[in-house]
């Protein structure tokens, strides 16, 4: 295997493990957990949950909120 097929595959696997993180860490939220239960089952500092977890309730508000000013015309 040549050094760029190596490099891509690490970086899906990267990509991959990233993305069953994020989901893992979603569903715990969804589920009810708290911050701080989240950042001990996933080994997470709980300052970098908070902040993830920011994050990701203002991505979803732009994107719902996109959704919604369609649904209004």
């Amino acid at each position: 295997m040549d050094r760029g097929c190596r490099t891509e595959r690490v970086a899906g696997g990267e990509r991959a493990a990233a993305a069953t993180a994020r989901a893992d860490r979603a569903a715990a939220y969804f589920r009810g957990y708290t911050q701080s239960q989240i950042a001990e089952a996933t080994g997470i500092p709980l300052g970098t949950v908070k902040t993830r977890t920011i994050a990701a309730l203002r991505s979803l508000r732009i994107s719902l909120s996109h959704l919604n000013d369609r649904e209004m015309r």
